[in-house]
């Protein structure tokens, strides 16, 4: 460990109650939504893999830009992810045992599977919890400088796309929108989601946004990379869930750009907020 002042309990225990706030803020939602409940039943291993190293690599980059603790080390980023990791699955597990969705008959790859699909919500709010839900310190301005560079508004576009994403991607509505939507219809949604985008990133003044963007290309360069990586997040949502097992190529690329829209609100406000 880098020379760090140990931290009062007291302080320690103010962190783990933001981080406790913070994950079931986030995850509340997804712990009462049906379909979540059941991909434990049909979620593939190497699905529940890939979205566990996926969602460790989320949260390193974050908790090297934006982390409670202040420090580069890849280890103490390894560290500070794992530690969102285990309370976010535990906050998790404790939640869906009380409302009766880990049942004893259940097999442990079920109850595995449940646990890491509800465990990414609450995962990333616990990590936003801790070092968000607090106080300003006095620093706060002068790191604000040190928080930019192109891997921390990807790291944090495609953070914020799957905190909103995530609640939406396993529900039965975004596969009936995107089988009845007619073309016109998903081509309004992309280019009202980039509007959207354009105007969070560019344009409204969010508290705590410094408004700076490292992508290319002015205004509409970083809406266009922002929204670029919504849909990359949609799409990984997607398949997560195994929502292109029932749909065509057709309709799995209408059903990205509908997943789009919310996950395009999270990406453009996630970087600026988070």
């Amino acid at each position: 460990m880098p020379s760090a002042s140990v931290r009062p309990v007291s302080n320690t225990l103010m962190q783990y109650g933001r981080s406790v706030a913070g994950g079931l803020l986030f995850a509340v939602a997804a712990m009462y939504t049906m379909e979540i409940w059941w991909q434990g039943y049909s979620t593939p291993a190497h699905v529940i893999v890939t979205t566990f190293v996926a969602m460790l690599g989320l949260l390193m980059a974050y908790a090297h830009y934006d982390g409670f603790e202040d420090s580069n080390s890849v280890g103490d980023n390894a560290f500070e992810a794992m530690e969102s990791i285990a309370l976010g699955f535990s906050l998790s597990a404790l939640v869906l045992f009380l409302v009766g969705q880990l049942p004893p008959g259940a097999s442990v790859f079920e109850i595995v599977a449940r646990i890491t699909m509800v465990g990414v919500h609450a995962s990333i709010g616990v990590a936003v919890g801790a070092a968000q839900l607090g106080e300003a310190s006095g620093d706060e301005e002068e790191d604000a400088s040190e928080k930019s560079g192109i891997v921390h508004d990807v790291a944090l576009s495609v953070l914020g796309a799957v905190l909103i994403g995530s609640s939406v991607a396993p529900t039965e509505e975004i596969v009936m929108v995107s089988v009845e939507a007619q073309a016109w219809q998903v081509l309004a949604v992309a280019v009202f989601s980039l509007l959207v985008t354009l105007g969070i990133v560019s344009y409204v003044g969010f508290r705590g946004s410094s408004g700076d963007s490292a992508f290319v290309g002015g205004p509409l360069g970083g809406a266009c990379a922002t929204y670029g990586l919504a849909l990359l997040a949609a799409a990984g949502l997607l398949w997560s869930g195994g929502r292109y097992d029932a749909l065509g190529f057709a309709a799995s690329i209408d059903a990205i750009v509908i997943l789009g829209l919310p996950c395009a609100l999270g990406a453009s406000a996630g970087r600026m907020l988070l």
